[in-house]
């Protein structure tokens, strides 16, 4: 059974890349539910450890305290994936408080599409006693903006800290082990897409379908999966996904790094040397794909269509790197030097995103021009500040 969020919680995941959710329903009990990196909830499928802290830090000379609440996966051990939040409303206070004293629990993943992938039973093991008296208590929720932005800093610090074995910290920082048992991954079917499921063996295939079905809705008739054309009799696959209108056209080479069937644990660092090699070969692979449309080649359809592309009005051409994650450990100077380079050698505007990234550029977008518009605000700022490592709050303008 897919989980469906209230209004609010989806409002707040289109802006958010990952984060905890809480809310109370009448009587109902209240859900974890989470939202987080594809490649995150496929270490959680497999089983990573799963760890809960909660972190009271006093404020106004001790009348009242913050609380921060953070789910830590061990995807990498050395590293593992940290998303928090500093409360900052009484009824998600409120939901919280019932969902950490509840027994039966559930927990809900969501990913950067905002699709319920995965759920399950959460059991909350040892469980302090202080969570049943008067933890709770004192906690300040109407906090500006910007203080809950320092708490939060702060918070990373202290569990940077409480990682490297320092148990001297400034805070109340309680930690609480889960066990995880997984429900058999929902079937997501989509009109354009077909069937998407988190256990599928064909992984960028599974990316692929999503990136689709997005574009599909903005460029009916015009977007295509696994375009190809013919070189000397032999068929070849043109790219990822193409879409285009009168005036500019869409190129997406969609590179994931395999998570769930690969002999090798893939830790942060070998996911970081991984993403930049698919990327050097999609960057590659687009400047290929320019070049044999600039050739006015016949390109066809995968089910062997003859796909009329307007070469000769088309002003823009937005080639995209769709790659498993906007980590901000991969080396983005060096990636700003690639999309000048590829501006120069090729003519078209390279755009490094993820899916996420592409997802509120689409949702901030209303129609094919739109969208080609905020793309081209989103590079002109990159172009101006050299720093490709930008996310986009859909509230506001691009």
């Amino acid at each position: 059974m897919i989980h469906l969020p209230s209004f609010q919680i989806q409002e707040k995941m289109i802006n958010e890349n990952s984060g905890l959710f809480f809310e109370e329903i009448s009587n109902m009990t209240v859900p974890f539910i989470v939202k987080l990196p594809s490649s995150v909830i496929k270490a959680i499928y497999k089983s990573c450890d799963v760890k809960l802290f909660l972190g009271l830090e006093s404020i106004e000379n001790g009348m009242f305290n913050t609380l921060t609440v953070c789910i830590a996966i061990a995807d990498d051990e050395e590293q593992p994936y940290l998303t928090f939040h500093t409360v900052d409303d009484i009824k998600e206070l409120n939901a919280i408080i019932k969902a950490f004293r509840q027994t039966n629990n559930k927990l809900h993943l969501f990913d950067e599409l905002n699709r319920n992938v995965l759920s399950g039973e959460f059991d909350l093991l040892e469980r302090k006693e202080l969570l049943d008296g008067e933890f709770f208590s004192l906690i300040k929720t109407n906090i500006s903006k910007d203080f809950k932005i320092e708490v939060e800093n702060r918070f990373i610090d202290y569990i940077e800290e409480h990682y490297k074995g320092n148990t001297q910290l400034p805070i109340n920082l309680v930690e609480i082990k889960t066990n995880f048992i997984s429900s058999e991954p929902p079937k997501i079917i989509d009109m354009e897409a077909g069937e998407v499921s988190l256990e599928q063996c064909d992984e960028g295939g599974g990316l692929e379908q999503s990136i689709y079905s997005l574009l599909a809705y903005y460029y009916s008739g015009s977007s295509f999966h696994s375009p190809k054309f013919y070189k000397k009799e032999a068929e070849k696959e043109l790219t990822d996904i193409l879409a285009f209108q009168e005036n500019h056209m869409v190129i997406i080479e969609a590179k994931v790094s395999q998570i769930l069937y690969r002999e090798k644990e893939l830790t942060t660092q070998r996911l970081l040397k991984n993403i930049q090699k698919n990327m050097d070969k999609a960057i590659r692979q687009l400047k290929g794909t320019l070049k044999t449309i600039g050739t006015k080649q016949d390109i066809y359809s995968a089910e062997n269509n003859l796909i009329h592309i307007p070469i000769d009005s088309v002003k823009q051409q937005h080639c995209i790197v769709l790659i498993s994650d906007m980590h901000p450990g991969l080396k983005w100077d060096g990636i700003y030097g690639e999309i000048i380079k590829f501006m120069n050698e090729s003519k078209g505007l390279l755009h490094i995103l993820d899916l996420t990234e592409l997802f509120r550029l689409l949702f901030l977008s209303k129609t094919p021009e739109n969208f080609r518009e905020n793309l081209c605000i989103r590079w002109e700022i990159i172009y101006e500040s050299k720093n490709p490592f930008l996310r986009v709050n859909y509230r506001e303008e691009v």
